[in-house]
């Protein structure tokens, strides 16, 4: 598209006027350029948004597939863990409080899984075992590892035996005992017989 511009001027006492008509482009190499760059800034917050959103998805989405295998990995170690009669249990010495799972839980008669306490653990235990329970609890945060089998309260006559080692959290970096809790009273009426 071209657009003309005409002028016109009259010549001294002639009566007659020169005139000049000139073409150019509609738009030029210049100008569109500076609309580009114009419609970029006014469009540079909306691709930036769409871009986050984007990327804020595709975080979700691996968020979510992530929580679907660890859930996946927990229900086959939770089969594993039945299957072999055990359950774990972490403990930070620095808070004192012990999670179990929920095979460990249930050996104990906890009822749930989740954090509790050092004297709820000497709660499902007799009192005769309670200072020796302490004491290797006590013991291994010298020494780096726990190995203590002892009875509990119920089911009366159940024998649970714990073992773990000191570790880093991966989550917290923090350093927390681990291990395995087994239920050996068949083990420990074997011994007796």
């Amino acid at each position: 598209i071209v657009r003309t511009g005409t002028a016109c001027t009259p010549v001294s006492d002639t009566g007659i006027s020169v005139c000049m008509t000139v073409a150019k482009p509609l738009v030029s190499g210049g100008e569109i350029a500076r609309f580009a760059i114009f419609f970029l800034l006014l469009l540079a917050p909306a691709f930036a948004l769409f871009g986050l959103t984007r990327r804020l998805s595709k975080r979700e989405i691996e968020a979510v597939d992530q929580a679907a295998r660890n859930n996946e990995s927990d229900r086959v170690l939770g089969l594993v863990m039945r299957g072999a009669q055990a359950g774990y249990w972490e403990w930070s010495h620095t808070t004192n409080t012990i999670f179990f799972s929920d095979g460990a839980s249930e050996f104990l008669g906890l009822g749930r899984t989740g954090l509790v306490s050092l004297d709820d653990l000497l709660a499902r235990a007799p009192v005769e075992v309670h200072e020796r329970i302490r004491e290797a609890f006590s013991k291994a945060r010298t020494i780096g590892w726990i190995h203590l089998s002892f009875p509990v309260t119920a089911p009366a006559g159940r024998w649970i035996e714990m073992r773990g080692s000191l570790s880093d959290d991966p989550n917290t970096g923090e350093p927390v005992f681990g291990g395995i809790m087994l239920d050996v009273t068949e083990r420990k009426q074997a011994e007796d017989r």
